[in-house]
């Protein structure tokens, strides 16, 4: 239901209420907005209820309305799964990227549904795979030990710069870098800020038995 007011009848209660959202819900799988508006003519608050696109769409209407209701209610990744259908839809929106990290400023392995929505085109046990990815990722990431040491294998006359290679083609796993080339280089990230998260899941989720982790810093330090 939506009750409809024309363009010069109201305009949205953003200069005098805090926030005109009242509530936000889902039905059938559609994020819905129930919020504030001003009827000029009978000079009171006039109630609409439409969808968060919609809603998203009034030029009068910034994102940090949507992000403020979610803060004032506590809610993130672990408890809301209205919170989780956005962040499907705008996976990495800026707005919304505190409300993907746990107390310890952790990334929930949810936060990256949305960024893999077309490995599953809506398959649940796809899903669940990207979540297990996604939470043995986070687990490398925030719990090992650093330096993690990470080899690459190459072949011989293959060009490959000691001390300045990008992401990608690293493996925690010698055996494998092995199987790439002869030559093994052997390589230590430092911290987790140098790993990046997106391209070692997206690769591992295509070849998991790489055991890739990717890094833009990786300290070559010789040879294997």
């Amino acid at each position: 239901m939506k009750i409809l007011i024309t363009e010069s009848q109201h305009k949205l209660i953003t200069e005098v209420h805090d926030n005109p959202i009242i509530q936000m819900g889902l039905k059938d799988g559609e994020i819905m907005v129930k919020y504030k508006v001003w009827d000029y003519d009978n000079e009171k608050d006039d109630i609409v209820i439409d969808t968060y696109e919609n809603y998203c769409d009034d030029v009068d209407v910034p994102k940090y309305h949507v992000a403020n209701y979610f803060k004032s209610r506590n809610l993130n990744l672990g408890n809301s799964r209205l919170l989780k259908e956005l962040i499907r839809k705008e996976p990495r929106e800026t707005d919304y990227i505190e409300f993907q990290r746990d107390e310890n400023s952790r990334f929930y392995p949810e936060s990256f549904l949305g960024d893999y929505e077309n490995f599953c085109n809506g398959n649940r046990e796809c899903e669940n795979k990207i979540l297990r990815t996604a939470a043995r990722v986070l687990r490398i990431v925030y719990d090992s030990q650093y330096p993690i040491t990470v080899y690459r294998g190459v072949k011989p006359n293959e060009k490959f710069k000691n001390h300045d290679h990008p992401g990608g083609y690293w493996t925690t796993k010698l055996r494998v870098a092995q199987s790439f080339g002869d030559i093994v280089y052997k390589g230590l990230i430092h911290k987790p800020e140098d790993i990046m998260i997106l391209h070692t899941m997206e690769n591992r989720l295509r070849w998991p038995e790489e055991f890739e982790l990717s890094s833009h810093k990786v300290e070559v330090v010789g040879k294997v």
